[in-house]
């Protein structure tokens, strides 16, 4: 068989040998499965094989049952076949272009912008006739904020998606999206959206489900039935928004339940020790990158995985759905990289690259957090000894993998980096984070900044940083105060 160099590699078991000999033959003699393209299908079990052992291991390792493992393996490929079958010619010549080229992400070029559909052009149709100006500014990165159906009312600025498949009837179609991705594709543009993993709407047609009492749908979700097991959870769970949304756990009148929500009540936190959950995450990512989105930037990665005793965020377990979402993008569509949304310590965000022999297997970027915290350190003191001192310690990324500088996001700014660092420097760390958020609410004497205070902790006085750029850096109130000068 002509994979059998492949099979040779010292990675691979009888077990792996065996089981993928025959789903490629059930594949093959299914007779629901019809190969469109051979030279095509060829591509797709030269990757199969490369990433088999990958899969087997990483769902053993998740879900610690061999035999139910051996059930879930071909399912999971068949379901890999379907959308490699879904996917453009186009797009898996793009898949193959940039598989030779790998580290094409890697390139200095690339100069992103973030944008809301609705405020910047109406509509997807309006962004359309408006790429000709963001070419002239030298953008070729758009990330669209989250433009997935949500509820119209509480819907987290469109983190709470009812519907992964379907775009907010408001702002167009997902038609409108396929013409979007072509018309990027003609001038050497990316597009980046929004893929919401930890949880959904209430409004979501499985949490609808859920709330109707089909317990199938309710296993989608940590659903209990008293407050017994939810306040085992809250003894080690840290709090969201201690303000605004206290607590991890929201009482549901319409099942009788308690339910989790870690960030709001409307949100609910989706149950991946369910594999049903897993395998329909990886069906709408899929559907997603068929449209010919390049990347999709995984939100809020390290709350994935909940384990009682912990504080629910970056467990090993969510590093493992991780992988597996990698390996599976290697097979079908390896032209599609991913964003880790992990605002988390400094020497936790690398660990979303992957790590040991799973480097570089995560995810392909990260949000350079620290360094942005940094940059806006250095603007509030005019002194950058700080930023060197803890740019100096930061680990290496690893090698095929890049980090996103940026200034500013549709997030709030979380001083990320640690205390220890500045007592290494002598600084009081309290003191100085309260400066800092002084400084860029405006509260320090001749400060121009005009941002806001968020997610205010009332139990440790701290708080986060809200605002754009131009109101942070001074020029907002420069021009309030109509003063060419500032």
């Amino acid at each position: 068989m002509r994979l059998f160099y492949i099979f040779g590699s010292p990675m691979y078991s009888a077990n792996d040998h065996t089981q993928l000999y025959e789903i490629l033959n059930d594949l093959k003699r299914s007779s629901d499965k019809t190969v469109k393209d051979q030279d095509f299908f060829h591509h797709f079990e030269i990757r199969l094989a490369a990433n088999f052992h990958s899969l087997r291991s990483l769902l053993i390792e998740l879900y610690n049952d061999r035999q139910v493992v051996e059930s879930l393996l071909p399912k999971l490929v068949f379901n890999l076949f379907d959308q490699y079958q879904q996917r453009s010619d186009e797009l898996k010549k793009l898949d193959q272009k940039r598989e030779k080229d790998p580290h094409w992400l890697l390139n200095e070029k690339w100069a992103g912008m973030m944008l809301y559909v609705d405020h910047f052009s109406g509509d997807l149709k309006g962004l359309i006739r408006k790429l000709p100006y963001l070419e002239e500014l030298g953008i070729n990165w758009i990330h669209l904020m989250p433009l997935l159906k949500s509820p119209e009312g509480e819907n987290d600025g469109g983190y709470a998606v009812s519907d992964y498949k379907t775009v907010d009837p408001r702002l167009g179609s997902m038609d409108d999206i396929v013409t979007l991705t072509r018309e990027l594709r003609k001038k050497d543009m990316l597009l980046a959206i929004d893929y919401v993993m930890n949880h959904t709407s209430d409004e979501h047609e499985w949490a609808m489900k859920a709330k109707a009492g089909d317990t199938v749908y309710q296993d989608y979700f940590f659903m209990f039935d008293d407050r017994q097991v939810p306040d085992q959870f809250e003894m080690t769970m840290p709090e969201v928004f201690p303000n605004s949304a206290p607590g991890n756990f929201t009482f549901n009148e319409d099942s009788g339940k308690w339910v989790m929500t870690q960030f709001h009540t409307y949100q609910w936190d989706l149950n991946y020790y369910n594999p049903a959950v897993l395998f329909e995450m990886i069906d709408a990512a899929f559907f997603l990158g068929n449209q010919g989105i390049d990347i999709l930037r995984l939100d809020a990665v390290p709350f994935i995985w909940k384990k009682l005793g912990t504080a629910c965020r970056n467990e090993r377990e969510a590093h493992v759905i991780l992988r597996l979402f990698k390996a599976c993008f290697e097979i079908v569509a390896p032209g599609v990289v991913f964003i880790a949304e992990a605002i988390v310590r400094p020497h936790e965000i690398i660990s979303y690259f992957g790590e040991n022999e799973y480097s570089g297997k995560e995810c392909d970027i990260a949000y350079n957090a620290t360094f942005m915290a940094l940059c806006w350190e250095a603007l509030s003191t005019g002194d950058v000894s700080v930023m060197r001192h803890v740019t100096s310690k930061m680990q290496p990324k690893p090698f095929g993998t890049t980090w996103i500088n940026y200034l500013r996001s549709h997030d709030d700014i979380g001083l990320g980096f640690d205390d220890e660092d500045l007592r290494e420097m002598g600084i009081d760390a309290k003191g100085h984070r309260k400066f800092i958020l002084d400084y860029y609410t405006g509260e320090y004497p001749n400060s121009l900044a005009t941002g806001a205070p968020f997610a205010f902790n009332p139990k440790t006085g701290d708080a986060r940083i809200s605002g754009t750029l131009s109101a942070l850096c001074g020029l907002e109130k420069a021009i309030e105060l109509d003063n060419e000068e500032l």
